[in-house]
């Protein structure tokens, strides 16, 4: 309950694609949680930076409160950077 998924397409073929879910279940299915993938191919087109703000935009729209992302390895500055983008901050 809570997660979905979606894919993005560029002429048919899937380019990227993310899930959205609660982040904890009982208590903390109040925050949103969500993962990305990015085709080597598609890269570097701002398709992450969509798909983040796609799903904030859901994530608001199923009522989620709070969104978090977790286990962003540091060294992934590409994904650090669309996050920081998109409003979140580094905490830890």
């Amino acid at each position: 309950p809570g997660c979905v998924g979606y894919v993005a397409e560029d002429a048919g073929v899937i380019v990227g694609t993310y899930f959205l879910r609660p982040a904890q279940p009982g208590r903390g299915n109040h925050v949103a949680n969500a993962g990305y993938m990015v085709a080597p191919e598609a890269r570097g087109r701002g398709l992450a930076s969509r798909m983040c703000g796609h799903s904030i935009e859901v994530a608001r729209r199923m009522g989620y409160a709070a969104m978090q992302y977790v286990y962003v390895v540091s060294t992934n500055t590409a994904a650090v950077r669309v996050w920081e983008k998109h409003g979140f901050l580094v905490v830890g």
